[in-house]
């Protein structure tokens, strides 16, 4: 393709090209773009056989790129001061010496249960068995599983709660 054509579709769609920007991006920015996308039509290799296809593309890439970064530029934050500040997948000490706590208080109340109490919790949270397969292995009704699973579990949960509010002397 030519240069004057290039030119020439340059020149008819400005306007529709800075509409189209400036619906993306704002009035103050769509200039810069559509002046960006002129800019690397006329260095494309002479090979774009729709010349105005290939602007619009490139306005519409370009003011995405900018709403792209402006999202991580608010109020001078970069994304790097983004990824910094971003909280660490990692527990906290407190959060660690509380987990292990908890993990304690449960496996003590655990070992406090009847066996088989003991094994249908076992089987329904840590093997994900159903209260019908928990009933066939332990040979006890359906209703009896989920009755040995609720209690284990209402213990559990008891038993943390009176290590988290110990009784005042």
């Amino acid at each position: 393709m030519h240069e004057d054509d290039r030119l020439g579709a340059y020149l008819r769609h400005r306007g529709s090209l800075l509409e189209t920007a400036a619906g993306m991006v704002g009035r103050a920015r769509a200039e810069d773009v559509v002046q960006e996308a002129w800019l690397r039509l006329d260095r494309s290799a002479t090979g774009v056989q729709q010349p105005s296809g290939y602007l619009f593309r490139i306005v519409r890439n370009l003011a995405m790129d900018l709403l792209r970064r402006s999202r991580w530029e608010v109020d001078g934050t970069t994304a790097a001061d983004a990824l910094c500040a971003a909280p660490s997948p990692m527990p906290s000490p407190e959060q660690h010496a509380t987990a292990s706590a908890d993990l304690r208080s449960v496996m003590q109340a655990l070992q406090q249960l009847p066996a088989l109490q003991r094994q249908a919790f076992h089987l329904h949270r840590f093997e994900e068995a159903t209260y019908a397969q928990i009933a066939q292995r332990l040979g006890v009704s359906q209703g009896t599983a989920h009755s040995l699973v609720q209690g284990a579990l209402a213990h559990c949960v008891a038993s943390l709660a009176r290590d988290a509010n110990p009784p005042r002397a």
